[in-house]
């Protein structure tokens, strides 16, 4: 079994069904002529003759995996024969190769599993020889040899390649042909398959590891050879199949990555780039972890902490605008505390979330400043505003706007009272500069319900609709003047009685802060007018009665009587009346 495991290590693309069957037989070898070792080993060259024939990749790598098996089996009893069916595998794998079609290094493990040995394949069938023990690189104009084996075990790498570098120190011949020639060997295409790529990228790393021993020996400035995965390409050391060390990746897209790699994934300290942005620091599970610095095209700047490629801990952050914070982040975005500078001068200093302001902080700008509770990037909660005109502000807040209860001041007026949504609502009391002055209910910023107003001239206790005297109300005027009645949009509008200063009064109706309609006007010289009244004055029907008795009734307009009623003769007289006595009396009796 662990031969078998060599193998499958030795030749990937072997069927493992086809090893499985031959170690299955082998058991069965000594016991009867017709499985005599001798013989089945005899039959494997034409096996492997007739396989070259086959057009099946997978047959034809388990004819020369099965023949390589044999060959480490029998290294112990039949050394000669193991030696010969080892060459002849090499022989038979570089044999296969086509002009068209690249071939893979032959990776072999020796049956200790204490080394490799490593034989690079050439475009060319014909440029190799196997003699016995020794495997011939034929190049323009010489021959170079060197064998596979000492002591009777597969020589390692390191071994084979001195070997050969002694034999090219020892003959007049130019290293760098050497190298581009092998270089050459190891074109592929864009379309190529992934069976191919790996191929190609197996046999460059054959390729590598020899120019680098080259290069240690002879200080050749020869570069190595990129692994490719299509349009991507990876200059570098791959152990296994895997990016290790340092390396040089580009991407389909032409992003590059510089730097350190681990298992296959970006790892250390390295650089990347791409159109968009660049990114020098560290990296760990093949992306930005650790310190780093990122950089955008369009001039943005990240220099910090990241995790998974998101900022996270410390760091600053330069804006294409100017403006730099700086602060923690969490998941990409601002977020615990920090400080921003805007490129206006303005800024804030405090809590973060989400790449917002919240929490508690302090914003100030050219004009104004605010120091308080924030919530999702806005003013809420409670706060102190002030503005450098003189005004202030300090309460409850809601979406940047003066909500709930809260105290505002500025050169002009003062409001002490409840708010919503940046307006005054519910109640409070407001004065201002000139004298004027609100106590009671407001709505959307307007007197609204039942409130009291003054001013130098007037004192209004009364019923407000949307910011106007409009319901029951009584109004004092600075003369001494009252009004006791109904109001509609700031007028005197209905039923009402008004005590004029010098004494008169009128009690009735009224419409657009006039007298109009019914009313009754007692005078100062103590005549009354019943009667009809229109545009402040006696238009209808109406009576005067004057201080002396005397009436006048008519038809009215513009305080003059234009047609009086005749005067009807109410006196009493005692003679008429007993005639009418008598006269009834007389009736009755006769």
């Amino acid at each position: 079994m662990e031969a078998i495991t060599d193998l499958i290590y030795t030749v990937p693309e072997v069927s493992l069904w086809t090893v499985v069957l031959v170690a299955l037989v082998l058991p069965l070898a000594t016991k009867n002529f017709l499985c005599n070792r001798v013989f089945f080993y005899a039959l494997l060259p034409v096996i492997a003759v007739i396989g070259m024939f086959w057009q099946s990749d997978i047959y034809w790598y388990s004819v020369i995996g099965t023949v390589g098996l044999l060959g480490v089996l029998l290294r112990s009893k039949w050394g000669i024969l193991s030696t010969l069916m080892t060459a002849f595998v090499v022989l038979l794998y570089h044999v296969y190769a086509s002009p068209d079609k690249l071939q893979n290094c032959l990776l072999a493990k020796d049956y200790n599993k204490s080394c490799k040995i490593l034989h690079l394949a050439s475009k060319n069938k014909n440029l190799l020889q196997v003699v016995d023990d020794n495997i011939y690189d034929r190049y323009p104009d010489t021959i170079v040899s060197y064998n596979l084996f000492i002591d009777g075990c597969i020589k390692t790498i390191d071994a084979i390649i001195d070997d050969s570098l002694n034999q090219y120190q020892n003959i007049d011949i130019d290293l760098l042909t050497i190298v581009n020639d092998w270089k050459k060997t190891m074109m592929i295409g864009d379309d190529a398959s992934e069976k191919e790529y790996n191929k190609y990228n197996n046999c460059v790393c054959a390729y590598n590891t020899c120019l680098e021993k080259i290069s240690k020996r002879y200080e050749l400035n020869t570069p190595q050879l990129p692994y490719r995965w299509g349009n991507a390409t990876f200059s570098g050391k791959m152990v296994k199949g895997k990016r290790v060390g340092k390396g040089h990746m580009v991407y389909s897209d032409s992003s590059m990555y510089e730097g350190d790699w681990v298992n296959d994934l970006r790892c250390g300290y390295g650089t990347y780039s791409c159109r968009e942005y660049s990114y020098i620091g560290t990296w760990d599970k093949d992306m930005p972890n650790g310190q780093g610095c990122k950089s955008f095209a369009n001039g943005i700047e990240y220099k910090g902490s990241f995790v998974d490629s998101l900022y996270s801990g410390e760091g600053t952050m330069k804006y294409a605008d100017g403006s730099v914070y700086v602060g923690t982040w969490a998941y990409g975005e601002r977020s615990g505390s920090g400080t921003l500078n805007n490129k206006d001068g303005s800024s804030y200093v405090g809590e973060w979330k989400s790449d917002k302001y919240e929490g508690k902080g302090t914003f100030q700008s050219k004009n104004e400043k605010y120091e308080g509770e924030w919530q999702n990037g806005k003013k809420h909660g409670q706060g102190k505003w002030l503005n450098f005109d003189g005004s202030t502000y300090i309460g409850g807040w809601y979406a940047d706007q003066y909500h709930g209860k809260g105290v505002f001041k500025s050169k002009s007026q003062s409001y002490v009272g409840d708010w919503q949504s940046g307006k005054r609502h519910g109640k409070g009391n407001w004065k201002t500069a000139n004298g004027a002055s609100y106590s009671g209910d407001w709505y959307a910023d307007l007197f609204h319900g039942f409130g009291t107003y003054k001013t130098p001239e007037t004192s209004y206790i009364g019923e407000w609709r949307i910011g106007k005297m409009s319901g029951k109300g009584v109004m004092k005027y600075k003369d001494g003047e009252t009004y006791d009645g109904e109001w509609l949009d700031d007028k005197r509008s209905g039923k009402g009685v008004m005590r004029y200063k010098d004494g008169e009064t009128y009690d009735g109706e009224w419409s657009d802060d006039k007298r109009s309609g019914k009313g009754v006007m007692r005078y100062k010289d103590g005549s009354l007018y019943k009667g009809e009244w229109s545009d402040d004055m006696k238009n209808g029907k109406g009576c005067l009665t004057m201080s002396n008795g005397q009436t006048i009734t008519g038809e009215w307009t513009d305080d003059k009587c234009s047609e009086p009623e005749e005067k009807k003769d109410d006196d009493f007289s005692w003679g008429k009346a007993l005639f009418e006595i008598g006269a009834a009396a007389f009736l009755l009796l006769f």
